[in-house]
């Protein structure tokens, strides 16, 4: 059997390169005998690590040849260029990493194709003295962030009822077989319980009225400080124990499939603020609640690779109100690095955020 050693070079080694670069390369061929390659190319591609399934994606040609012969023990190179990406970003995570690859492999005809790879970084570089908001060439695209909240209770409504109408049917029709009614208690919960996470800030607003969350911004850079601004008219006497909002960075990932599949998360940065109420309003006695969260420049932008595997953001917010279900929303955001185009891949991954019961 012919063998054929390759070897990869890039000039920079591996880098990081920033967004926009020229990466430039040698790819080394020797083999030790006369040998007919149908072809050689030359890719890069991104593809991810970690606790999930192995994901693979943005492949694109940097060199690509036809036929080519190839003389025993004589060394020969080829040089090939390419220009850096925009997204996604490296990422070396705890149960997620994206690398970075620049692959080679030579078609020969009846024999194992060889071939070799290497990786290298992308790094947007230092952040620039001035941080300006992000530019989204398609606003309409941002309605899909403002629906998060509300179809992911939809959703979860929908989702409880089979717990719900599966649980009584059991309790209704297998009065005499106590397996069916123990399992049509815990379907009765788990429905129940579902129901009212999916209802409970509406059942909250009966006494706090309308609570408008108003985000200057779905869509925010690295750098900038997160400004939000919560207020409700209060319809009923209610007391308020604490105001809270929660900044929530999550790598969330999956492996298997079907019944077989498995989801980790893991949370990499928790930002919380409070304001204490401590206090029993009255009807038509409103609230204005603003807060400031600032966004460190070290954080990960937002990423998704498809098949659930991503980097999200997400506000958790809640009204505590004692002996009455709590008020909760979790809108998502979007974060992303100064001076960079939004990766398009967001707006069709996006996830359904919903509430949560206490």
């Amino acid at each position: 059997m012919s063998q054929c050693h390759l070897e990869l070079e890039l000039e920079n080694g591996e880098g990081p390169y920033q967004p926009g670069q020229t990466v430039n390369g040698r790819l080394f061929i020797q083999s030790d005998q006369a040998l007919e390659a149908k072809s050689i190319v030359i890719t890069y591609y991104w593809q991810t690590s970690g606790k999930g399934n192995v994901r693979k994606g943005g492949e694109r040609n940097a060199y690509q040849a036809g036929s080519t012969h190839l003389d025993p023990n004589q060394p020969t190179h080829v040089d090939f260029a390419f220009e850096v990406p925009t997204a996604p970003l490296s990422y070396s995570g705890q149960i997620l990493s994206v690398t970075w690859y620049v692959e080679a492999r030579l078609d020969v005809p009846w024999s194992i194709d060889p071939k070799t790879k290497t990786s290298f970084g992308i790094d947007p570089g230092p952040m620039p003295e001035s941080v300006e908001p992000p530019q989204i060439s398609d606003l309409s695209k941002l309605d899909i962030l403002k629906k998060q909240s509300a179809l992911g209770k939809g959703c979860l409504f929908i989702f409880s009822l089979p717990f719900l109408l599966s649980g009584m049917g059991m309790l209704i029709f297998g009065h005499h077989i106590w397996m069916m009614i123990i399992m049509g208690i815990v379907f009765s919960l788990a429905g129940g319980f579902l129901a009212f996470m999916a209802i409970r800030s509406s059942v909250a607003a009966r006494k706090l009225g309308k609570v408008d969350l108003a985000l200057e911004r779905y869509v925010w850079n690295r750098g900038e400080t997160l400004k939000l601004k919560l207020s409700f008219p209060v319809a009923k006497p209610v007391t308020i124990n604490v105001i809270r909002v929660c900044l929530k960075g999550e790598e969330h990932t999956e492996s298997g499939s079907g019944k077989n599949r498995h989801s980790y998360s893991h949370v990499f940065h928790k930002d919380e603020r409070l304001e204490d109420v401590n206090a029993h309003l009255m009807p038509g006695q409103g609230m204005d609640v603003s807060f400031e969260i600032p966004l460190p420049p070290e954080l990960p932008v937002s990423m998704y690779m498809g098949s659930n595997q991503r980097i999200k953001y997400s506000l958790d917010v809640t009204i505590d109100i004692p002996g009455w279900p709590d008020w909760h929303e979790s809108p998502m955001i979007i974060l992303a690095h100064p001076g960079l185009p939004l990766d398009e891949n967001l707006f069709t991954g996006l996830p359904n955020l919903g509430g949560s019961s206490k």
